[in-house]
């Protein structure tokens, strides 16, 4: 028997005493002896072991397991106690909310130091005198681990753990597998005394494996196979990439060359992408899932991203005023946090909640919506219906909510956190208020600046919800209606553009926001072609003179474009406009005056579209 094979059977029986308790391993290569290990599994494996992939990191991690006054009456105890012993107090506590893997080094230190003071203080009460003996008789005693509810182990589970160990000392998989059985249970030390050949890196590897998947639960490999790019696979990444926001087209933008895999070379236009390669694989994989969609592999996902010249830089936008305010409300809530009573551990936590829901609307809520989804915070047609209304509703008939969003929850969730903190004697305490007066005052001022924040961060969320409501409405169109008159249907998205700056310098601020100078007006009309899918018409409108952005001006160059198109593509009939929310697009005369186009031009205008307020910007940008 090779090599590979031994340890192919030695893997096969491993997986057998965690299903039947029967440990057959060393019959994979003597057929000699068996050895139970069912004890191990007992007292390795229970209910309380559940991996944490299968929980929800949300909760999991920030609901806080005591309160702070329940938490600050017990240390007040404890030092008391120490006080009076002759020890130090305890200067911080550990939050109970944090994993000890994630608790810095540094306050790793400072608990154990103050535990060993508690220990050393028990011992001179118990003992008086005599701390030095009973500190050595407990080391060894095993009342610690039984005050802590961790069993010995058997005899015979030693042996079986030694002879498995020597039987698969070349199949490092299944040495961690049988590792990770103790590892929840036993500290590194007390495995070394039963395996003195384990190293405190397969320790780690072990503890790291029943923390994801499960003590003692066997991981098949996955097998990776080399691959052909398929051309459609490629072209459903990069539209997913472009039409759902990931990456963005940079303003005065350089070309970069990028030499592909067949030797040839091209200028490709740079582009803006605020996300890692990693997070935007999650996404679009999970998109995939939603649709049914087998994607590219990983390998082939992150080639096809190192092929765009990215640029990791914020795009330049335009001026939204609900983006700004929910920044102006993240800076308002990381100062209120910064003046709570708690430890730095708390604090951390709390502001780590709080960049979890920046993040959130930033960027995951975009991947996430759906027309019909499980989730309420993220179905669409729910979260644009008037809740009493009967004008402005659709009905979700055909899907149930039955899901939740932690993350979205987590907005309610950290408000009523901090407004506690702030209602507690400690942060009064904090902030020396004295008078009674001034300390109502400055309370109520300041859970209101609090709601009046967390407001902000939920006008933001809703902000999102309708731009990627109205992006997929002009998605519809160019993809749905045009489609279904090839020939016969334009979309015009029109907007009035940036002044023509001179080539060697910058119109001044002042002049730009005065409308002084040459004003220019920007149109894209794209049509739909059997033979060519999407033909795609950029019309400029400059003016010599300074002229004044109302209805009417709108309104003749409405008419001059669908004249224009109309001459070019003679087979049109019908058009849909789309543009901002300005003024002089909403203004009754613009609307009115597209009744009359048919006599005019002889294109019938079917629709109006317009985007969200301060998130309108396309194709003419």
């Amino acid at each position: 028997m090779g090599r590979d094979e031994e340890c192919e059977g030695a893997h096969i029986s491993l997986e057998q005493p965690l299903r039947s308790g029967i440990c057959d391993l060393r019959q994979a290569s003597t057929s000699k002896e068996l050895y139970p290990i069912e004890e191990l599994r007992n007292m390795a494996i229970d209910d309380d072991t559940t991996p944490n992939s299968n929980r929800d990191s949300i909760g999991s991690v920030f609901e806080p397991v005591q309160t702070p006054r329940q938490r600050k009456s017990q240390t007040a105890l404890v030092n008391t106690f120490l006080t009076s012993v002759g020890e130090k107090e305890i200067l911080r506590t550990l939050d109970p909310s944090t994993d000890w893997s994630s608790t810095s080094r540094a306050a790793k230190s400072q608990g154990l130091t103050s535990l060993a003071r508690i220990v050393k203080a028990g011992c001179s009460v118990i003992a008086p005198g005599k701390e030095s003996e009973i500190r050595a008789e407990l080391k060894g005693s095993g009342h610690v681990e039984k005050a802590f509810n961790i069993q010995p182990v058997p005899a015979a589970t030693t042996r079986a753990i030694i002879s498995s160990f020597n039987l698969l000392k070349d199949n490092k998989s299944s040495r961690r597998v049988l590792l990770s059985t103790l590892s929840t249970q036993l500290s590194f030390g007390q495995v070394r005394n039963v395996l003195p050949t384990v190293t405190q890196h397969e320790f780690k590897m072990a503890q790291r494996h029943a923390h994801m998947h499960g003590p003692g639960k066997i991981v098949q490999p996955m097998r990776l196979y080399r691959v052909i790019m398929s051309k459609q696979k490629a072209v459903h990444f990069i539209d997913f990439l472009f039409d759902h926001g990931v990456l963005l087209d940079k303003a005065w933008a350089a070309s970069k060359t990028v030499r592909f895999s067949t030797g040839e070379r091209r200028q490709l236009i740079e582009a803006v992408t605020n996300e890692n390669f990693q997070t935007i694989i999650e996404w679009y994989n999970s998109y995939c899932e939603d649709f049914d969609f087998m994607p590219l592999g990983r390998s082939a996902l992150y080639n096809v991203l190192q092929k765009i010249p990215l640029v990791k830089t914020e795009a330049v936008q335009c001026l939204d005023m609900r983006i700004a305010e929910g920044k102006e409300a993240m800076k308002s809530l990381e100062q209120v946090i910064s003046m709570l009573p708690v430890d730095s551990d708390q604090q951390f936590n709390l502001t780590t909640r709080l960049k979890l829901i920046e993040r959130h609307i930033v960027s995951e809520l975009k991947q996430v919506l759906r027309t019909k989804n499980e989730c309420r915070k993220h179905c669409v047609t729910f979260a644009l219906s008037e809740p009493n209304g009967t004008q402005f509703t659709s009905e979700c008939s055909d899907h149930s909510h039955i899901t939740n969003c932690e993350k979205c929850l987590l907005i309610s969730k950290l408000q009523e956190t901090i407004i506690d903190y702030v209602k507690t004697d400690e942060f009064r305490v904090s902030r020396h208020i004295v008078e009674a007066e001034d300390m109502e005052k400055d309370e109520e001022d300041l859970i209101l600046d609090v709601r009046e924040a967390f407001g902000k961060l939920n006008n933001w969320r809703a902000h999102q919800v309708r731009t990627v409501n109205q992006n997929c409405a002009r998605a519809d169109i160019t993809m749905g209606l045009l489609r279904q008159r090839p020939l016969t249907g334009v979309y015009v998205h029109q907007d009035f553009a940036q002044k023509a700056l001179p080539q060697k310098f910058y119109e001044s601020q002042r002049d730009y926001y005065a409308k002084t100078g040459i004003s220019w007006h920007t149109a894209v009309a794209t049509i739909f072609d059997n033979n060519d899918p999407f033909q795609t018409t950029t019309l400029i409108h400059t003016f010599d003179n300074q002229v004044k952005q109302d209805s009417s001006l709108v309104m003749a160059i409405d008419q001059h474009l669908l004249t224009y198109l109309k001459k070019k593509y003679p087979t049109l009939l019908e058009a849909i406009i789309g543009s901002d929310c300005g003024q002089t697009y909403l203004a009754a005369n613009t609307l009115l005056s597209m009744t009359q186009m048919k006599q005019a031009t002889g294109i019938d205008v079917k629709l109006y579209c317009f985007t969200e307020p301060q998130a309108g910007k396309s194709m003419c940008n």
